[in-house]
């Protein structure tokens, strides 16, 4: 079983930091914002995702993306502001 994770509000700073610290311990690591920096994401072995946490069809149709490339997210960060 892999340890999945999803990332909602992966800004630059702290959300980017935590996904790639989720990474190095071996879970396979979604990110999502509102306007994913998708380059960056996929080079550091990160599933981008977009969302907008406000809106719920957006929320759930995210958690259907994650679902679908890395399985369903044992652990999930919200660091929206």
């Amino acid at each position: 079983m892999t340890n999945a994770a999803f990332i909602i509000g992966a800004g630059p700073r702290i959300g980017f930091a935590v996904a790639q610290a989720l990474k190095r311990q071996g879970f396979a690591v979604a990110v999502g914002s509102r306007h994913p920096d998708t380059a960056k994401a996929q080079s550091a072995g990160l599933v981008p995702v977009k969302i907008d946490a406000g809106d719920a069809k957006s929320v759930d149709s995210a958690f259907s993306e994650v679902k679908s490339k890395i399985g369903i997210p044992n652990v999930v960060v919200y660091n929206g502001m």
